[in-house]
């Protein structure tokens, strides 16, 4: 395994005024170099963060000059530190781990715990993790209500709905589908809800691809009585809203039922209150751990990857981005034993 730390801060983080708070996380890596650690280098643009690499032990990798724009959770500068390895020969043939020089109060002992369970784990990435301060349970989208209608087995839509924007029943009793015609202007990422105002039952459709011909599976229409009403929503973004829906982002246990609405839990029983929530953990970025051929300048491919997340015992590090970060840290610091 090799390793590497970028110290790429930017404008305007802790470390970019105050370099020397790196200092933990550089020993701790250096602290394991020839052992855990075939080979460990300090990325960095700027001649005076460099010579920081061989105070703590590590192999200065100079990086062009510029704002990184590696995203969460990677460490700031990831991307230009791979490309300087694959330049040199380095990258490709052993497991490559990222440091993140702003986790203050990173040392050995974590960085070993981990690689261990990277090892043990069969996963292709590790990275450390941790609770989110606010569940994404608490989360709702708010949506704005575009157009509404009514569908019925003869196909008639209200008037009052642009033909563009009105899907149609299709098909037959006992197989209904909802149809939009081809060429109409639904734009994708649209949700269309449909009601029975009888039974007070709903169907919400996937998410609508876009323009053009798109149908939908309507198991709704064959238990209905009678009409069924329908209403195409767009995300109302920050702004104003009409109404609410759950939020449920891809990769959470938990998902909303199309039929009913209801939260439900990977096994599909209705989840009531925040408390009965699976717990979350979401990747910090203290240390991450890819497996050859997953490098940090190709972000698409990382994406894809099965992540074994890796939380760290307390008190556990957590890279400071800001002021209120690294006040945070202090406090947390003068109330250890």
């Amino acid at each position: 395994m090799i390793a590497v730390v970028p110290l790429a801060p930017r404008p305007g983080e802790p470390l970019a005024a105050r370099p020397e708070l790196a200092l933990g996380a550089l020993g701790a890596v250096g602290a394991l170099r020839g052992t855990l650690f075939r080979e460990a280098w300090l990325g960095a643009a700027e001649p005076r963060l460099l010579d920081m690499a061989r105070a703590a032990g590590l192999t200065p990798l100079p990086l062009p000059p510029g704002t990184p724009t590696d995203p969460p959770p990677l460490p700031p500068g990831s991307a230009a530190c791979a490309r300087a390895l694959r330049a040199g020969g380095a990258l490709g043939r052993e497991a490559l781990a990222l440091v993140d020089p702003a986790a203050l109060g990173l040392g050995p002992e974590l960085l070993r715990a981990a690689a261990d369970r990277h090892r043990a784990g069969g996963h292709p990435a590790l990275m450390t993790a941790a609770p989110p301060r606010d569940h994404p349970c608490q989360f709702r989208r708010p949506m704005h209500i575009a157009a509404t209608g009514v569908l019925d087995p003869a196909g008639r839509a209200a008037p009052a709905a642009p033909q563009a924007l009105a899907p149609r029943l299709a098909g037959r009793p006992g197989s209904w589908r909802v149809a939009f015609p081809a060429g109409g202007a639904v734009p994708a990422g649209w949700e269309l809800e449909i009601l029975d105002p009888a039974g007070g039952e709903r169907e919400l459709c996937p998410r609508l691809p876009g323009p053009g011909a798109a149908s939908f599976a309507c198991t709704l229409a064959d238990r209905a009585p009678g009409p069924l009403a329908w209403t195409l929503l767009r995300d109302a973004g920050s702004g104003p809203h009409d109404t609410v829906l759950p939020f449920a982002p891809p990769g959470a246990p938990w998902r909303v039922d199309p039929r009913s609405g209801a939260v439900c839990d990977a096994g599909g029983a209705a989840i009531h209150g925040r408390q009965a929530f699976p717990p979350v953990l979401v990747p910090d970025g203290t240390l991450c751990i890819l497996a050859p051929g997953l490098e940090p300048d190709h972000p698409e491919a990382l994406a894809r990857a099965a992540v074994l997340p890796f939380v760290a015992p307390p008190p556990a590090p957590r890279p400071v981005r800001d002021a209120l970060g690294l006040l945070a840290h202090g406090l947390r610091g003068a109330e250890a034993p």
